[in-house]
């Protein structure tokens, strides 16, 4: 049996299912396709060929998708199954043979067919009865206004894997700027040790990680501040949010340069710590990076809002850092 969604047909239609698979259901927007004909000929056409298929033909309204599903393949594109869909436009069409894909493609059809409508005599005989009164906005049969959303796997596998590729090229080209692969690595498994420690998944609304040009750094956020920054250049230097009463020289052997206050209500909240350090030995005491822990969990628990650099962020960076075999795959292609 085949399977076929598509909001516009014709006669031609009605000829080459009859000939070639007389066992199929069809979807369509029955209230588009009626208001598409512009004539009495055309309307009793489908006046015909919904009497004629009654059963196996439902309204699904707003349907815009255009395919074919058989049990060895699918057949997706851009055409209406009309004459000039087929014979006379400029279209676009592919054919997908991956039994997965032919799967998911099969189970969003079952599930669209179950929520849409059948067409019953009523339907058809409107049709007919306004034929003889053709207008620019044909009265709509009695059917349904509105189908629950029902998303397909696969396009949304597909779309996800078309932009996961363009956003892994741009970050192979950001990285090749960075070109160390030492401290790409340091600076990832610092961030993956907070994200680990406290939980701190992808989809969290307050974390924000980021692509900055200037200097090409990879600042990490928790709402409204930084926690994990830093710099390559003339000024070269590496950030941590820091603890309030900290004393800087605790942590002159990892070579902090100063601190940097951040206040809310006129009074110190947070330090920024800025360490002058190599980068091809980037290594912190465990006395510093417990001071940096701890600020960080006070930060997550105070930042209860999502943060107003969320829409900047990069799932893709989130994978990076914390897909450890994923960050190789990427760093071997620099």
């Amino acid at each position: 049996m085949l399977k076929i969604a598509c909001p516009f047909i014709d006669d031609y239609f009605d000829k080459v299912i009859s000939k070639l698979a007389p066992d199929f259901q069809l979807l369509t927007d029955i209230n588009a396709l009626i208001k598409s004909k512009n004539t009495k000929n055309e309307r009793e056409n489908i006046y015909e060929i919904l009497s004629k298929y009654k059963g196996k033909i439902r309204h699904c309204e707003k349907l815009h998708a255009k395919c074919i599903i058989s049990p060895k393949g699918v057949f997706l594109g851009s055409a209406n199954l009309t004459k000039a869909g087929i014979c006379k436009n400029n279209e676009l069409s592919v054919i997908i043979d991956s039994n997965d894909e032919i799967n998911q493609i099969n189970k969003w059809f079952d599930e669209w067919w179950a929520e849409s409508t059948d067409i019953t005599d009523l339907d058809i005989n409107n049709i007919l009865k306004y034929s003889n009164n053709i207008t620019d906005t044909p009265p709509r049969p009695n059917l349904i206004t509105s189908n629950p959303r029902i998303n397909c796997y696969y396009e949304q596998y597909h779309t996800k894997n078309i932009i996961e590729q363009k956003d892994e090229v741009f970050l192979v080209d950001f990285l090749k700027h960075i070109n160390n692969r030492s401290f790409i690595n340091s600076y990832c498994d610092l961030a993956k040790r907070v994200f680990d420690k406290f939980d701190i998944q992808n989809q969290n609304p307050r974390l924000c990680i980021t692509f900055r040009r200037d200097r090409y750094r990879i600042p990490i956020t928790i709402g409204q501040r930084y926690i994990l920054n830093y710099n390559i250049g003339k000024d070269e230097n590496f950030c941590l949010i820091m603890s309030v009463g900290s004393q800087a020289d605790n942590f002159k052997n990892d070579g902090l340069v100063r601190f940097t206050y951040f206040t809310k209500n006129k009074k110190d909240d947070m330090a920024y710590g800025r360490f002058n350090k190599n980068l091809y030995n980037l290594s912190f005491e465990e006395e510093t990076l417990k001071n940096w822990e701890n600020a960080v969990e006070k930060e997550i628990r105070k930042s209860i809002n999502k943060s107003n650099y969320r829409k900047h962020h990069q799932d893709i960076l989130y994978r990076f850092i914390t897909d450890i075999e994923y960050r190789n795959e990427i760093l071997s292609k620099i």
